[in-house]
């Protein structure tokens, strides 16, 4: 007898398809709100709606209060986000805590709190004024732009180049002293104004002197500098010194740069670049002259021949004095009322010397060979500076800009 067994057939599950897994959310994505929180405490320090209240006394801040809504609404806003987010982070339904997100929400929490108390003005913090501290630091202060000055015109530069071919070693290092006086002296003048009427950011920095110079040269550009500082130590913040702080003798000074490194670069070429071996200054005891016909105490007849000249006398338009001109030499003499020449006056085109000085010479030439010239003690709205020698008897006219000669008196 035979047993079958029967096997009921096994039925198969009908295949499923994967089950498609979303992917979980990037933890980085959860930084965009801390993140958003400390924008909110930053952003106010550049944007502001309110009131603000600002005095200044000398040109220099003294108050800076005020109350920046604005502000104050994205800082508390910034706070709220913060506090909920380290509130949740964590609990049930929430993400679990991520060390980032939480200090990056600390950090915008502080600085929320920090704009909170800006916005309401109890302290003032200005990014800007802290990064510029850090500039000068390290980088020193930036200098001011030039306002109107856009480079030497061709004129002052052909002229220039012009007398530092033809000058000799000695006129020509007076002319590059001079100029690096007058440098030295208006960036101390400009300097002080910066400190004392603006905020100090803006200064110039000291100008770089020539290797050939001598120790008396240098000395003579220290005293410059000194007795401007010594003049404008009190700066006033009118607003004619702005005016002229914050245009003319800045451009000033980056002419006179320009003028410095044209004429050092020339001795260079010609005489080297050390100092030369010069004797002792000796200074004139007399006034002498070299080329000049005329002299003081002359009559007419005797002006005239000298002179050249058969004219009489006429009214000069200038010195309102009774005079005879030789225009073509740059001479003209003026008579008293005892009809004696009582004052001779030289211009260009005179090619002469008084005191070995010359018209287009410098006032270091000056202070070398009579003494006392400076090209320091800088001046306002001034367009010439008078030199007075032996008791009066010779006077130097220069000009304010160029610090060149360009009239010489003898009376």
């Amino acid at each position: 007898m035979s047993i079958v067994s029967a096997e009921l057939p096994r039925q198969t599950e009908p295949s499923r398809a994967p089950a498609i897994q979303s992917a979980p959310p990037s933890r980085w994505s959860r930084l965009s709100a801390p993140a958003i929180a400390l924008l909110l405490g930053i952003l106010p320090f550049w944007l502001f709606f309110g009131f603000h209240q600002r005095a200044t006394v000398n040109g220099r801040v003294v108050q800076d209060s005020g109350l920046n809504i604005l502000g104050l609404v994205f800082a508390v806003a910034g706070i709220v986000m913060v506090f909920r987010m380290l509130r949740d982070d964590g609990s049930y339904g929430h993400p679990p805590r991520w060390l980032p997100r939480t200090v990056l929400a600390v950090l915008a929490g502080l600085v929320c709190l920090f704009q909170a108390g800006q916005s309401l003005g109890l302290y003032r913090f200005d990014p800007s004024e802290h990064a510029r501290d850090l500039r000068v630091r390290f980088l020193g202060h930036p200098e001011p732009a030039a306002v109107a000055y856009a480079g030497l015109d061709v004129a002052r530069r052909d002229g220039l180049a012009g007398r530092a071919r033809e000058a000799d070693e000695g006129r020509l290092r007076d002319d590059v002293v001079t100029v690096a006086a007058r440098l030295g002296a208006g960036i101390v003048q400009y300097n002080l104004f910066s400190t004392a009427c603006a905020d100090g950011y803006r200064r110039f920095g000291a100008a770089a002197l020539p290797s050939f110079l001598t120790e008396d040269d240098r000395r003579y550009i220290v005293q410059a500098e000194e007795s401007t500082a010594q003049r404008w130590r009190n700066m006033r913040c009118d607003p004619r010194i702005r005016e002229a702080m914050s245009g003319p003798v800045i451009d000033s000074i980056h002419r006179d740069r320009a003028i410095l490194a044209l004429q050092a670069r020339a001795y260079s070429e010609r005489f080297g670049a050390q100092p030369p071996t010069t004797a002792p200054i000796v200074r004139a005891e007399e006034i002498t002259t070299q080329g000049l016909p005329v002299r003081i105490g002359q009559t007419v007849a005797e002006a005239q021949a000298a002179l050249g000249l058969s004219n009489a006398p006429q009214v000069d338009p200038e010195w309102r004095e009774p005079a005879l001109a030789a225009a073509d030499r740059g001479i003209t003499v003026f008579f008293g009322p005892d009809g004696k020449v009582m004052r001779i006056v030289l211009d260009p085109p005179f090619s002469g010397t008084v005191v070995d000085v010359a018209l287009g010479d410098s006032l270091r030439s000056i202070n070398r060979k009579v003494g006392g010239a400076t090209s320091g003690d800088r001046g306002i709205n001034e367009t010439f500076v008078l030199n007075s020698y032996g008791s009066g008897r010779l006077v130097f006219r220069s000009s304010f800009e160029t610090g060149t000669i360009n009239r010489i008196v003898l009376r």
